[in-house]
């Protein structure tokens, strides 16, 4: 009964694994594609883009979509006057998106996604 037990647990965390590496893949083929899509001919798409995606863009060497809007936040809150600005446009810590508005722009502030990393 015993190595039953081991056994079943083993599967649980196989599959487990499995199901975090197929997650992981998901995530890097929609991210990659989604870099793919936003650049055309060398051209940043200004349109609204989710601040998790945003974020994504901006940092690509972070995975994690927390830090990386962590990390874009704490570079707007750098210029007081920007991040002031940015909230007359109406930025809100509970909306999930950036206006085409906002993204102009932190892309004028900041430049296009990739071009800088702090």
């Amino acid at each position: 009964m015993c190595s039953l037990n081991i056994l079943i647990e083993s599967i649980k965390y196989n599959i487990n694994f499995l199901h975090n590496s197929i997650l992981f893949r998901t995530f890097a083929v929609k991210y990659f594609t989604l870099k793919q899509l936003t650049m055309t001919q060398n051209k940043f798409v200004i349109r609204t883009y989710g601040k998790s995606e945003f974020a994504l863009l901006m940092f690509p060497t972070i995975d994690d979509p927390k830090v990386a809007q962590a990390k874009l936040l704490r570079r707007i809150k750098k210029d007081p006057r920007f991040h002031k600005h940015l909230l007359e446009m109406g930025l809100s810590p509970f909306d999930n998106d950036y206006s085409p508005e906002q993204v102009r722009m932190m892309v004028e502030k900041f430049g296009a996604p990739g071009e800088y990393e702090v």
